[in-house]
């Protein structure tokens, strides 16, 4: 999803399993009339004075124009870049060795599997295996523009209610972080740190895919 608010003038760009849905959800009310608002998971388009909700959900319709996970090149197009320029853009990161993990997990639960899950002995091969057929999808176009950061601020995940408060002080909101609910937060069902799914040479895959991110948040590498 994208959500751009007129009325606070922010732009708000989602990246993949970095609670980027609990975050999109918690500012959601400041780009859609107050009347009738009505918090869901999935949300169409919707496009009001008050601001633009992209879709978000399975199914997207092929006409739709503001929707999940758009690149930040795509919205300063269709915004223009005078309403781009005026706004505060953020978004929200995370340390791409935990963030593998937890989209592996994501992709995993969507697909039948027993209550328990498999083994972590297995669960750990078939990650390892993955990240080596370079199964990860990278989404440094969500704050990136021709190769430049394009957003004036990222929420850390490992900061999260910290960043978020900051956030709504730069966009005097005044709101309780606490209320941030947790959205596609249960996908992964083993709860082991993220480092003892790697192997040297997953964690050189890693490191090369995610070196900007790495050196610009300063992520440390794994042993």
């Amino acid at each position: 999803m994208v959500l751009v608010s007129f009325e606070k003038k922010f732009i708000f760009t989602k990246t993949i399993k970095t609670a980027g849905t609990s975050v999109e959800i918690f500012f959601e009310p400041y780009c859609l009339p107050p009347e009738g608002y009505v918090q869901t998971h999935a949300h169409d388009e919707t496009i009001t004075d008050y601001g633009i909700v992209g879709f978000r959900g399975s199914g997207r319709p092929a006409d739709t124009l503001w929707y999940n996970h758009m690149p930040a090149a795509q919205i300063r197009e269709y915004l223009g870049p005078e309403v781009w320029n005026e706004c505060f853009k953020f978004c929200t990161i995370r340390n791409p060795f935990d963030k593998l993990v937890s989209m592996y997990s994501f992709q995993m639960s969507r697909r039948k599997q027993s209550a328990t899950g498999p083994e972590f002995s297995d669960l750990r091969r078939e990650f390892l295996i993955w990240v080596k057929q370079r199964g990860f999808v990278q989404d440094r176009d969500k704050y990136m523009i021709d190769g430049a950061v394009c957003v004036d601020y990222f929420i850390r995940f490992e900061n999260l209610f910290d960043d978020l408060a900051a956030v709504c002080r730069k966009l005097e909101i005044e709101r309780d972080v606490s209320e941030l609910e947790r959205f596609k937060s249960r996908s992964r069902r083993d709860d082991r740190h993220f480092s003892e799914f790697y192997d040297a040479e997953a964690r050189q895959i890693v490191a090369d895919a995610y070196a900007f991110e790495l050196d610009r948040f300063e992520y440390e590498l794994l042993d």
